[in-house]
């Protein structure tokens, strides 16, 4: 009977751990971070998210290619993000002084060229991971935030890992599509490109260019008659 009695108590300790990690689990917080992408490749797609618990600090990231999330000593010793026929071609590593509070200096380590003789050339990509309150930036050395890296690839390796704000640049090419109002002459050609709120202006191209519009955005003669 006491044999049973503290196999009960095992199970029910048991039970009522993996409960209580099961809700330690379930209160992360997951906050996307970067994505990554490759010229050669538009399929290739390695998004990077963090996981966060409820003040906000930093437990793991996440990572779309990885079964497993990756924990900050993995970072610490550099976690392998991508290979290649088993040779490594990205390296995520965080440096000094990187916590899980207010992260810190992180550097991307990429291969940049391949040799069949000798050794490998990689280059680097610094950047920080930056907490502002409960949100999370990843900062470039130029003190710009992002939420891309787009790789350029080559035969043997990236010549060049450049990051990319996506929204601030889908919020430039809206403004820019908002704001330009084209002025048409007599003839149907653009005169002048104006932007609403400001007084710069391009002036009209060359005579001898082709600048003529096309009949759908042409002006009908009722518009004419009010220049």
């Amino acid at each position: 009977m006491r044999f049973f009695a503290r196999y009960r108590s095992s199970v029910a300790l048991v039970l009522g751990l993996s409960f209580s990690v099961g809700l330690v689990w379930a209160a992360l917080q997951n906050q996307p971070l970067l994505k990554v992408t490759r010229t050669d490749d538009p399929k290739f797609l390695n998004e990077i998210s963090l996981n966060l618990d409820d003040d906000g600090n930093l437990v793991n990231l996440g990572v779309s290619l990885e079964k497993s999330p990756v924990t900050l000593e993995q970072l610490q010793k550099g976690f392998v993000l991508n290979r290649t026929s088993g040779i490594e071609t990205v390296r995520l590593t965080a440096g000094k002084g990187f916590n899980l509070k207010s992260g810190g200096p992180l550097t991307l380590r990429y291969l940049k060229q391949f040799k069949l003789i000798g050794s490998n050339v990689y280059g680097e990509f610094r950047m920080d991971l930056v907490r502002e309150g409960g949100r999370w930036v990843l900062r470039d050395q130029h003190h710009q935030d992002f939420n891309q890296l787009r790789m350029t690839a080559h035969s043997r390796g990236i010549s060049d890992v450049s990051p990319v704000n996506a929204s601030a640049s889908q919020r430039v090419q809206a403004w820019i599509d908002e704001s330009l109002l084209p002025a048409w002459d007599r003839d149907g050609e653009i005169g002048a490109v104006y932007s609403r709120g400001l007084t710069s202006r391009t002036h009209k191209e060359d005579e001898g260019s082709s600048n003529r519009i096309p009949a759908p955005l042409r002006r009908d003669s009722e518009a004419d008659s009010a220049f």
